[in-house]
């Protein structure tokens, strides 16, 4: 199966569900993409091809323009405030997560859908549906400022956090949340610090922390 094939068909049985949520279908790049009062959300697919088939990984992600562009200026790169796999996020919901579900799912590849045939995509869109409704309930639950730093300042040291791309990004996006919700600034700070620190992260990342840190501090 050809990869335009999978997105013309997996995008027209998902435009129902796009209009009734807000969402602009965006062929190119394979999401649903809408804009928030913070910024954008969207559903994307993740794609890769194998031997027989494509392997498709469906994402949730938010992102919040004042913590982006804070970022930006201080010479970090940040590709969401708060993403996460479909099927991992599922198993989040009803199982217990610990430091190892993400990559034994990933392991088994139970976190990406084969796609090998037509008949395959109806089962897809099948399976997606209940998964949607989580994508929906997930942009909703972190849509201001103040859920955002609940979801990384609840468990500041958790070095397994499936919202983000690693621990840089978890202190990085944590210390700004926390700042602006006013969510206990001062005891995050110092924690997100020592770990910075002590933590094997590039010298360029520790910078933008120690900068970004900086400029927070005198808000």
């Amino acid at each position: 199966m050809k990869i335009q094939c999978l997105k013309e068909e997996l995008l027209n049985g998902l435009a129902p569900f796009a209009s009734q949520n807000g969402f602009k279908i965006i062929k190119k790049s394979f999401e649903l993409s809408k804009k928030t009062p913070n910024g954008d959300a969207k559903i994307s697919f993740l794609h890769t091809f194998g031997v027989e088939d494509i392997k498709l990984q469906p994402f949730v992600e938010i992102r919040f323009r004042t913590i982006h562009e804070l970022c930006s200026q201080h010479g970090f790169y940040l590709n969401y405030t708060a993403f996460i796999n479909l099927f991992v996020l599922e198993f989040v919901l009803k199982n217990k997560f610990d430091e190892n579900t993400q990559w034994k799912l990933a392991l088994k590849g139970n976190d990406r859908f084969s796609i090998h045939s037509d008949k395959d995509i109806v089962e897809t869109m099948d399976a997606l549906k209940p998964m949607l409704s989580h994508a929906l309930s997930y942009i909703d639950n972190y849509s201001t400022m103040d859920s955002i730093s609940r979801l990384y300042n609840s468990k500041p040291e958790d070095e397994y956090n499936p919202n983000c791309s690693g621990m840089d990004t978890h202190c990085i996006v944590g210390l700004i949340a926390s700042k602006l919700s006013n969510d206990n600034y001062e005891t995050i700070r110092e924690i997100y610090s020592d770990i910075v620190t002590k933590k094997d992260f590039q010298e360029s990342t520790k910078q933008s922390f120690y900068s970004i840190r900086d400029y927070l501090d005198g808000v």
